[in-house]
């Protein structure tokens, strides 16, 4: 979410977050962080925890690129992208752009 926004906004959010999660709230909040992983490992669940803020995050500097860069396209056509093929991600090798 802050990775799209401008200053002064992203100035005002970064003030509000840095008050919120101090070292020591953050530090209060580590054994409960512990628990919950440590059910998460022990239920037998197996993927990134991180995943999801992930997504969001690229989702968000997509959007701000292509706001920026609103003619952003491929510089080929679709069916000539190779692809990075694994047990968990799935990506373009190269992807060759225009605008």
């Amino acid at each position: 979410m802050m990775l799209s926004l401008d200053p002064p906004e992203h100035t005002r959010v970064r003030r509000l977050v840095a008050r919120a999660f101090t070292p020591r709230s953050v530090e209060l909040l580590r054994p409960r962080v512990e628990q919950i992983v440590d059910e998460l490992l022990d239920s037998g669940i197996r993927f990134c925890l991180g995943a999801p803020l992930a997504r969001l995050e690229l989702r968000a500097a997509f959007e701000g690129l292509l706001r920026r860069l609103p003619d952003l396209r491929p510089a080929v056509d679709t069916s000539e992208i190779e692809w990075k093929r694994g047990m968990l991600v799935r990506s373009p090798v190269a992807l060759p752009v225009t605008w």
